[in-house]
């Protein structure tokens, strides 16, 4: 029995790396799709690591007394105001005290791919690599900086809590210069009784297509500036 932990090498997940045990996870090999593992067998293990941007993590105290279903509704009862996209968009899981949100269509994408497969797969966070109940650690993997906090969540609620300041920035408080100090309203779909749905335009595609490239720009100004403190400090 061999266990592989892979990881992609860009969001569409489709190709990347990884490591097996037969060597100690010594060696690096390169994958260009999942059809590569088609070989495992059934005594083998596939640990497959997402990245932490893709999966949201946030601390959660599951009531043994209700039902999963129960569970899932609470949990997304208390996060719902954190979540940037439409809570239909996404897949939420509960594992032990915490709770995830994952985007529906990555979702589905790779259980289409990983569905194939014999051998047994386990989908994880990367930053379980290192993550340390009570404790707060950083490791550097893949290139990347990997934070698991102490309550055993990763930094995905953090980039949900950047995206919406830097929301806030560009919309609200006029801190961008290719917008201009005005405030803008976002677009949003009202349900009303009878489940008909209406949607109230407050700023034209052009101008959101702009909020959203400065938007990036300002979360990818902080993360280089971020990655820099922590690659000169560490």
């Amino acid at each position: 029995m061999d266990t592989f932990v892979a990881y992609p090498s860009n969001l569409d997940f489709d190709h990347g790396s990884f490591h097996k045990s037969s060597d100690n996870y010594k060696k690096t090999f390169n994958f260009s799709n999942f059809q590569e593992f088609e070989s495992l067998s059934h005594k083998d293990k596939l640990i497959y690591l997402l990245p932490s941007s893709s999966i949201g993590s946030y601390p959660f105290e599951k009531n043994n007394k209700l039902s999963e279903q129960n569970n899932l509704a609470n949990f997304i009862s208390e996060i719902d105001s954190f979540i940037v996209n439409d809570i239909s968009e996404n897949e939420f899981f509960i594992f032990e005290n915490i709770g995830f949100v994952m985007d529906k269509g990555l979702y589905k994408q790779l259980n289409r791919s990983l569905n194939k497969l014999k051998c047994k797969v386990i989908l994880m966070p990367d930053y379980f690599l290192n993550n340390k109940i009570g404790s707060n650690t950083i490791t550097e993997f893949n290139k990347k900086f990997l934070f698991s906090f102490d309550d055993g969540t990763g930094a995905s609620s953090d980039i949900d809590m950047v995206t919406k300041m830097a929301k806030n920035m560009v919309t609200k408080y006029g801190m961008s210069k290719e917008l201009g100090t005005i405030a803008y309203g976002e677009n949003e779909e009202e349900v009303f009784l009878g489940r008909s749905v209406t949607k109230q335009q407050n700023m034209s595609e052009e101008t959101a297509k702009k909020v959203d490239e400065e938007v990036k720009k300002i979360v990818d100004k902080g993360y280089e500036r971020a990655k820099k403190v922590l690659t000169d400090k560490i």
